[in-house]
């Protein structure tokens, strides 16, 4: 599923295996801000029915372990193994018997169950066959499952600019979308659109773009949290959106 991608997000992972993954995110934790926000959404559509979740391009397992802690069933896949490993090495030691991850390309692994909600977060535009990931999707999930979108938006003003050739190079994303045209092939798979969000202005996304910038991440904690995202939604409407979101159901 994932191409040149692979090599780097396996040394990634590799490089960081020593690091510390098993503290659960909380709700105002800054890189999964705006992805929180929309994963409250979908949870709340389904009331408080436990769900079957399936996480695609799942990592280290971040979004994982807190819906898991939440009484969730889980089960993540990822194309790096050695993010996979990393994975089952926390569910160990947190002990979660909710959770199960596997290593593979969604497009080539058997599920023996559906899922009522799939999460999708920053995967499709490293895939080189989206429409067959959507239909992939569709596939897995129940009669009127959900699916929780994200990628990177073509309008995002760094990338317009210029700045971003070597990160996508160095992350392996094979394109960017406009929301016009995201919307059309995920209504082409089976889909209908509950909500979509255009989000991360200019600021937010220089700072996970650029690696010197990465270090003020480490500042922005407790309620400098929402009050950073309150000026980057402005900032967003301002000068233009570097992420979209899509929260579609299956027809």
């Amino acid at each position: 599923m994932v191409t040149s991608s692979n090599r780097f997000y396996d040394t990634y992972h590799k490089k960081n295996r020593n690091s510390l993954y098993h503290a659960i995110i909380t709700d105002s934790n800054f890189t999964y801000f705006y992805t929180l926000k929309y994963l409250k959404k979908v949870l709340e559509m389904f009331g408080l029915k436990k769900l079957e979740i399936l996480d695609l391009g799942c990592g280290v397992g971040t979004i994982d372990f807190y819906l898991a802690k939440k009484g969730h069933e889980l089960t993540g896949i990822d194309i790096s193994q050695d993010a996979i490993d990393i994975c089952n090495q926390v569910k160990k030691e947190l002990e979660f018997l909710n959770a199960t991850f596997v290593q593979g390309d969604v497009q080539k692994t058997h599920f023996k169950k559906k899922f009522d909600f799939v999460i999708c977060s920053e995967v499709i535009e490293h895939v080189e066959d989206d429409v067959g990931l959507l239909k992939t999707i569709g596939n897995l999930l129940t009669d009127s499952g959900v699916l929780l979108l994200t990628t990177p938006s073509v309008n995002a003003p760094l990338y317009r600019l210029g700045f971003l050739k070597s990160f996508e190079r160095r992350v392996g994303h094979l394109r960017r979308y406009q929301m016009k045209k995201l919307i059309e092939l995920i209504e082409q798979a089976g889909f209908e659109i509950v909500e979509t969000a255009k989000t991360e202005s200019v600021v937010r996304n220089a700072l996970y773009t650029f690696p010197i910038l990465g270090y003020l991440i480490k500042g922005l904690r407790g309620p400098l949290v929402p009050v950073f995202h309150f000026f980057d939604q402005m900032g967003t409407t301002l000068v233009g959106e570097s992420d979209l979101v899509i929260i579609a159901r299956k027809l």
